[in-house]
């Protein structure tokens, strides 16, 4: 899926940023400074990229239909991205997305749009841990078919796939109805085979408000195609975003 504009798509320059911000967390490192000037250049770091945020909106005439295609090459990637960096849970990588990509999906209230990525794939438990916690620090509600107190005892050290205890769907859809109520961005995961509740899910998705932008993913990783919905469930390509 291409975007028919000129203008950078703001939310893949932030995850590419992002990698940058990975670098120069690694440069700090090795420098012999306090923990106290480590934070200040990280602060002026993260600073620097919500002004950039800022700016982009203030100054780029937004087309809202290509806003649109941006949010959905966007959701995708940061998707992807949560998967590459299953590897290193450190807060520091979480710090980024608290702070930048939160702004940058705090952005689309003010053009209605909300996002809504409902994700049906094979995911090991250390992704599908690092894809809640980015997805949640970047500003969108979690929702997934597990009880909490079993997701968050997931073993994070190995790449092994646990098999979750399911909430009844009853409570699943209490939370989605709960989050839609609020207007917020919202991810419904799940992570294997042992629960399928996304006929249902799609059900909800197919009637949500039209502020609501629906990507829908259940092929691996590397192919890069989704269901977008509008009006009807459709295939979207992101190769050659």
């Amino acid at each position: 899926m291409q975007s028919d504009h000129t203008n950078p798509n703001i939310f893949l320059v932030c995850i590419n940023h992002f990698y940058t911000y990975k670098d120069q967390i690694a440069k700090l490192n090795l420098l012999e400074i306090t923990d106290e000037e480590k934070d200040q250049v990280i602060e002026t770091y993260l600073t620097s990229h919500t002004d950039e945020i800022d700016e982009y909106f203030a100054t780029t005439h937004i087309d809202k239909a290509v806003l649109k295609q941006d949010v959905l090459v966007g959701i995708n990637e940061l998707y992807l991205h949560a998967l590459d960096e299953s590897d290193d849970d450190s807060e520091m990588i979480f710090r980024y997305h608290e702070i930048v990509m939160s702004h940058l999906f705090q952005k689309l209230y003010d053009y209605n749009i909300r996002i809504f990525f409902i994700l049906e794939n094979t995911l090991s438990d250390k992704e599908f841990l690092t894809l809640l916690s980015i997805f949640q620090k970047s500003n969108i509600t979690t929702i997934t078919p597990y009880l909490d107190d079993e997701t968050f005892t997931l073993a994070t050290t190995d790449h092994s796939i646990t098999r979750l205890y399911a909430r009844e769907y009853d409570d699943v859809e209490n939370d989605l109805a709960y989050t839609v109520a609020h207007t917020h961005h919202m991810m419904y995961a799940e992570k294997d085979t042992s629960v399928s509740y996304i006929h249902r899910v799609l059900k909800v998705a197919e009637e949500l408000p039209a502020t609501y932008l629906v990507l829908y993913r259940n092929k691996p990783a590397d192919i890069a195609k989704g269901l977008f919905l509008q009006g009807y469930f459709k295939e979207v390509s992101f190769e050659g975003k």
